[in-house]
């Protein structure tokens, strides 16, 4: 039972730091702000994969990068530019292109990330954009590989996809870690790569995303919240 305000300031400041641990330990995935890099294939050019390595680890999960671009269809092309100043990955496609085969990358089988993506109770993969522009719902895959003891390799794969439509104002999109395919198989805790984009042609148009990261189950949000109001009504206001 709370006796006195110092009993009540006391518990307002460890809801406060409980969830100031739960947000400091979620993982970012790229917040775009290190490797730049601009990237084009004209249909009927073959497919590249450009590798950034010694990126910083506090922008780029691994410190590694990894963008495979290809196209197909009429005459045109499709960009994929990383822009440091502004912090943003943005992609584009010219309306002849009818597929794109696309992936960001982050980490390998043979250079696991071995990373928890639980880690502060997260339970989610949340992906900031600025915008996005699509004639119809395009599709945003995501790809998991990680540790796994029912599989003869160690490992195991999931996947899952996400509907991307138009936006001209900055939205959200999570990706769910129970939702993934596969994912009584996996083990979420040991993480050892992570991709998104398309391998199927399912994003003809453009986005500008501004960075992909683990979130916290809103419970943890919601008790940072709370304890921030408690420490305001407790503590002395300076006149």
């Amino acid at each position: 039972m709370l006796t006195s305000f110092r009993d009540f300031r006391l518990v307002a400041m460890l809801c406060v730091a409980l969830a100031a641990a739960c947000t400091s330990h979620a993982v970012l995935i790229d917040d775009f702000s290190d490797g730049a890099a601009s990237l084009r294939r004209e249909v009927g050019d073959p497919q590249i994969t450009d590798i950034q390595t010694g990126l910083s680890t506090d922008s780029v999960i691994g410190g590694e990068r990894e963008v495979t671009l290809g196209a197909i269809g009429s005459p045109g092309a499709v960009t994929v530019d990383i822009d440091t100043d502004a912090e943003q990955m943005i992609y584009d496609t010219d309306p002849g292109v009818l597929g794109v085969n696309f992936f960001a990358k982050y980490g390998s089988i043979d250079d696991p990330l071995h990373v928890d993506f639980t880690a502060g109770g997260a339970d989610r993969i949340r992906f900031e954009f600025e915008s996005a522009s699509f004639s119809v719902p395009a599709l945003l895959d995501v790809l998991l590989t990680t540790q796994s003891d029912v599989t003869s390799t160690g490992r195991t794969g999931g996947s899952q996809s996400i509907v991307l439509t138009s936006s001209d104002h900055p939205f959200v999109l999570d990706v769910f870690l129970d939702q993934f395919s596969q994912v009584e198989r996996m083990n979420l805790a040991d993480v050892w790569s992570i991709s998104f984009g398309t391998g199927n042609g399912n994003l003809p148009g453009s986005f500008v995303l501004n960075s992909v990261r683990t979130i916290p189950e809103p419970s943890s949000v919601a008790l940072f919240g709370m304890g921030l109001l408690a420490l305001r009504l407790v503590l002395p206001v300076k006149r």
